[in-house]
């Protein structure tokens, strides 16, 4: 759905390369539940447990957005850190957040994730309790290529992994659809 030319008529503006700190939270959340299920009727009460196991990313800075739940850390990529080996260019920013911090914000992201998930089994719930079973964060940080480009007069931005060239997030110009 990307405009036919965008490769031939787009150029970049910005491409700098960040090392963004990151936290990953193994953990285990069983929430138990009860509610109602409304979409057949008559209305039914139901409860349960929903059970996961996650490794869950959570970016260490604090006032910053980071499409976390899109980016899987490439663990093929993962090699002992080595202050010689960053690109002299890139930025390199630490984290803002203690191991404490990042699994306090981790069980929070994972119990609203736990949440929405439940919607598959009721529609209205009337009880919700998580429990967690933590084990030891690790502190990471990963390369990424945060890139502008200009198409016919607008901006647009995208990030890539620097250490597997995926891309995590990019603003792709709209086609213009004409009528025949």
């Amino acid at each position: 759905m990307k405009p036919g030319d965008l490769a031939k008529k787009s150029r970049l503006t910005t491409l700098e390369l960040r090392y963004l700190p990151f936290w990953v939270v193994p953990l285990t959340a069983t929430s138990a539940y009860e509610g109602i299920l409304e979409r057949i009727s008559p209305p039914t009460p139901r409860k349960g447990t929903v059970q996961n196991e996650y490794d869950w990313l959570v970016l260490g800075r604090k006032g910053a957005e980071f499409p976390t739940r899109d980016y899987k850390v490439p663990v093929e990529g993962k090699i002992p850190f080595d202050f010689t080996k960053i690109e002299p260019q890139a930025k390199f920013l630490n984290s803002e957040l203690d191991s404490d911090e990042a699994v306090i914000r981790a069980k929070d992201e994972v119990e609203d994730n736990q949440r929405f998930l439940l919607k598959q089994e009721v529609d209205q719930v009337t009880q919700f309790n998580t429990s967690f079973s933590v084990d030891k964060p690790t502190y990471l940080h990963a390369p990424l290529w945060f890139i502008q480009y200009e198409y016919k007069g607008k901006s647009y931005n995208a990030i890539i992994d620097g250490s597997s060239g995926n891309v995590i997030r990019a603003d792709i110009p709209q086609v213009d659809f004409k009528m025949i």
